[in-house]
């Protein structure tokens, strides 16, 4: 029996449609499958290493979270010796001088800060400061960093080289510090270790004041040299457990 022409369109037509739902099915499995597998990959993300020339410079690419390390390409000089220079207020980012230089005017009393890390309210994690020199300040470097660093730095001619501040388990390495009024300051800390370090000519090479309770330090392979004091430990009734190793104190 022959069909009719009608016949033929309609059934040629139930079977397209039935295909197209079959094509439209597997499809969107297809698509279903490639956005579960997606979802369960991130796409990695790319730090940045930016450089910069000036306070302001630094800061604003210190600021931006893009940038894991920042490195400083010139020297700076302030004149103001009120003014105060690099402040990083974020994590999980490297501060490089490259061996540069911070400087202030010494020509007046220094009342600024070369570099200041977090706040009283605010403690950022893993901030590292690195290879700086730095002259001239009433705070050189203030430092509230959880689980922070500062390497290679050098600091001299400042009312405080170095303050460690309301922190724990900061590591202090390589640095050098003369000519200060106090080096290094551990105020409200916990975990601090200063290994191989050169400290000289200071009135107070080292200042442990105030710390937090079964706190412990580690000064490994310091040179202490002519200092007014070597290590200043105060407040009565703290508790302090401290290692000392190839200690120099002369």
């Amino acid at each position: 029996m022959l069909l009719s022409f009608e016949g033929f369109f309609y059934g040629t037509q139930r079977v397209c449609l039935a295909f197209g739902r079959f094509l439209v099915m597997k499809k969107l499995k297809e698509v279903i499958f490639i956005f579960l597998i997606c979802s369960f990959v991130s796409i990695p993300t790319f730090a940045e290493t930016a450089t910069c020339d000036s306070c302001a410079d630094c800061n604003a690419k210190l600021a931006d979270e893009v940038n894991d390390k920042v490195v400083l390409s010139s020297d700076i000089f302030l004149a103001d010796p009120t003014q105060n220079c690099i402040d990083i207020q974020r994590k999980d980012v490297v501060f490089m001088c490259d061996d540069h230089a911070i400087s202030s005017s010494p020509m007046n009393e220094a009342l600024g800060t070369g570099i200041n890390v977090g706040a009283e309210w605010y403690q950022p994690l893993n901030v590292t400061v690195k290879n700086c020199t730095l002259n001239n300040f009433e705070k050189a470097i203030m430092f509230r960093s959880n689980w922070g660093q500062i390497i290679n730095v050098t600091v001299s001619d400042s009312e405080d080289a170095i303050t460690v501040e309301s922190v724990h388990d900061v590591s202090i390495s390589g640095v050098e510090i003369f000519e200060n009024g106090e080096g290094i300051r551990l105020d409200y800390t916990s975990s601090i270790s200063v290994e191989d370090s050169y400290l000289h000519n200071n009135n107070v090479a080292m200042h442990v004041h105030r710390n937090l309770t079964e706190s412990n330090y580690f000064f490994l392979g310091n040179v202490f040299v002519e200092n007014g004091i070597g290590i200043d430990v105060t407040d009565d009734g703290m508790i302090l457990e401290t290692v000392e190793c190839n200690m120099s104190l002369t």
